[in-house]
């Protein structure tokens, strides 16, 4: 009966070791899954002057692709679309370089790392390991510089290396999405790609005849974006709606004369019209083929 009861407690002992193990394991891949949910918006290693998202490949890179995108997006990412099936791009432009975010697995992240040298003439990139990420430098014989690091379900990339390194560190140390980008996660747009810039940097303060003030009154000035045969339009509803219509006029020149010297462009490649209901002006951008930025 001793016997017994030592094999017994033995099998109770070897069942608590092994639901011990098996508890450790799930919770670890509960946690690898948790670390799989990180929020993109979370990368961004600094308050971004606008963000451009692209939700559908197939669509959106015909509006990536196009002449008038080249003007503010780097030539080597407009390509790397048309050479995937990937869909959910990110842009976020700062004062020093454009960052890159893709949703992609190891292995769309390895192809996106082979089609780039390939764009780039096909030179091995340097490797380097930081905090246990590899990091890939591209170059070519004009001197052309990238750098990408795959991290939590993204494929991230950079012109610049100090925003590569900031959002490494974002990345190895992920937190909460700022709450700035909360409108940018809670309204998921009709087209196929849309642009958000940061309302401040273009935001005009319209005295009305009523003696109150217009302004954006949000965070961000966002817009639909769409592919035309002749350029790029944009669509965009903005509340408060102006007073009457010489104020909507002078908020719709006003904030051309800021987008374009924001984004350095010339004078007449941006045009805008508007119309507006009892709760809202509405904005019509079109980015004109013709002209170039300077």
């Amino acid at each position: 009966m001793k016997r017994y009861n030592k094999e017994i407690c033995f099998l109770l002992l070897c069942l608590m070791v092994v639901g011990g193990f098996v508890s450790l394991f799930f919770r670890y891949m509960e946690q690898e899954k948790e670390r799989q949910r990180v929020d993109g918006y979370a990368l961004i290693p600094e308050r971004a002057d606008a963000i451009l998202r692209v939700k559908d490949a197939q669509e959106g890179a015909d509006v990536v692709r196009s002449n008038e995108m080249g003007r503010f997006l780097p030539e080597a990412y407009r390509k790397l679309m048309g050479r995937t099936d990937l869909d959910e791009w990110t842009f976020s432009f700062h004062q020093s370089g454009v960052i890159c975010y893709v949703k992609a697995s190891r292995r769309k992240a390895l192809q996106l790392n082979g089609e780039l040298a390939s764009l780039l003439g096909d030179f091995p990139p340097q490797r380097e390991r930081d905090n246990g990420v590899w990091m890939y430098y591209y170059s070519d014989l004009d001197g052309t510089f990238i750098g990408t690091f795959r991290k939590d379900g993204y494929w991230i990339a950079s012109h610049s290396p100090a925003l590569l390194a900031k959002t490494l560190q974002k990345a190895l140390h992920p937190g909460e999405m700022p709450a700035i980008y909360a409108p940018l996660e809670n309204r998921k747009g009709k087209s196929a790609a849309d642009v958000w810039i940061y309302a401040p940097l273009v935001d005009v303060d319209m005295l009305q005849p009523d003696s109150t003030h217009w302004s954006i009154s949000q965070p961000w000035l966002q817009a639909d974006i769409y592919r035309k045969e002749d350029g790029i339009i944009a669509f965009s509803a903005l509340s408060p709606k102006a007073y009457d219509d010489s104020t909507a006029l002078a908020i719709t020149d006003s904030l051309r004369r800021r987008i374009v010297r924001l984004l350095h462009w010339e004078r007449d490649s941006l045009g805008i019209q508007y119309t507006q209901d009892e709760k809202h002006l509405y904005l019509r951008f079109e980015l004109k083929g013709e002209t170039h930025a300077r």
